[in-house]
């Protein structure tokens, strides 16, 4: 039988069982209220519309919402936030698939302040974690990406990344819980040791590990994963470096890469060309609301209004004054031999709150 097929035929049944296992308020059929806050909301093609959205709170209600599915042979799609627009929200990629979204899995089960370590459930925000954090005056910080609202363990198992010296996710992942699609619950790591107490402090196991084959997969759904966190540092400074021609952008990427090996950048250094900058601070028709690309002469009055160059590049060092200090003139050493190069370092204090969008400083 298709998903098709599937979907016209008993959607009646399988979408009773599933009100039976979550409750009404948690199950959306195809033509439901709030149902289009699953499709992409920049999709130039047309939507793969959902069959159905579920909402499990808790890892006995996924495995529920697993049995149906086998039973009635449903594709899912899971998702724990759907905030990743950029790569189609919450969207399934299958027209007709089940939803299943993990936003009500939003607990911050623990923080381990001593060894930096957070165990958290699929529907925590980065945003929503910092705040935890800040509320027990944590000396932790929490490293996010462009934007906070999107969940940790969504990120982490897209590989997602973020500028700091944490910025690769799935590096500072450690131990994971999976319900795997015939129900059974798995624990990676130290996790699969029964009262375990190491669990998110040491990656390796008894055997082999195998928390990668969640990553970017559909072998499993992760309802737990234990985080890595960085100490708050004394200071941080963001590094914006320009360059004026088009040609230079080997010379850039020549000047960066032995200060990233040698550890001097501690982030990860994000490059883009002027259009890029540009479609980040304002819309297209602030320089340019004719047809096809913008012209030249436009993009040369952004450069200008905006003070940014050909290419531009972001990274970050952290560390106590002196430490900043050190990095900061090894990048300018390396960075101003390039013709025509600018470098700006804006400093804040290690524990900035990026609502104030400035430092405020400690006593």
């Amino acid at each position: 039988m298709t998903l098709t097929e599937v979907t016209t035929t008993q959607s009646t049944t399988w979408l009773s069982e599933f009100v039976d296992a979550l409750g009404e308020d948690n199950v959306l059929d195809a033509h439901a209220e709030g149902i289009d806050a699953y499709l992409d909301p920049f999709a130039f093609h047309e939507s793969a519309r959902p069959a159905a959205v579920v909402r499990p709170s808790t890892v006995v209600e996924v495995q529920r919402v697993l049995a149906i599915a086998r039973q009635y042979g449903l594709a899912l799609w899971t998702i724990s936030r759907g905030r990743n627009f950029a790569y189609g929200g919450a969207e399934a990629r299958v027209a007709g698939s089940v939803i299943c979204d993990l936003g009500r899995m939003d607990r911050i089960l623990s923080v381990d302040e001593e060894c930096g370590v957070a165990f958290v459930e699929p529907g925590v925000s980065f945003q929503a974690l910092d705040a935890h954090l800040r509320a027990m005056g944590s000396g932790l910080g929490v490293s996010v990406p462009d934007l906070s609202w999107g969940s940790l363990i969504g990120n982490t198992l897209e590989r997602g990344f973020s500028y700091t010296t944490q910025s690769e996710h799935q590096a500072t992942q450690c131990g994971m819980e999976v319900v795997l699609a015939d129900g059974d619950v798995v624990r990676t790591g130290m996790g699969a040791l029964p009262g375990s107490d190491s669990w998110g402090n040491y990656r390796g196991a008894f055997g082999p590990g195998f928390d990668g084959l969640f990553f970017q997969s559909n072998l499993g759904i992760v309802t737990k994963m234990g985080i890595w966190l960085r100490r708050r540092p004394q200071r941080m400074a963001c590094c914006s470096i320009t360059v004026e021609g088009e040609e230079q952008l080997g010379d850039l990427v020549e000047a960066l890469r032995p200060l990233l090996i040698d550890g001097t950048v501690q982030s990860n250094v994000v490059i883009g060309n002027a259009m890029i900058v540009t479609s980040s601070i304002t819309t297209r028709d602030h320089f340019y609301d004719g047809p096809g690309l913008m012209p030249a002469s436009a993009l040369l009055a952004a450069r200008e209004e905006f003070d940014i160059g050909s290419w531009n590049a972001q990274l970050g060092v952290y560390g106590s004054p002196e430490l900043l200090a050190a990095r900061q003139a090894a990048i300018e050493r390396a960075v101003l031999t390039i013709p025509g190069a600018s470098i700006v370092f804006d400093e804040y204090a290690g524990d900035v709150d990026p609502k104030l969008g400035s430092a405020h400083e400690t006593e």
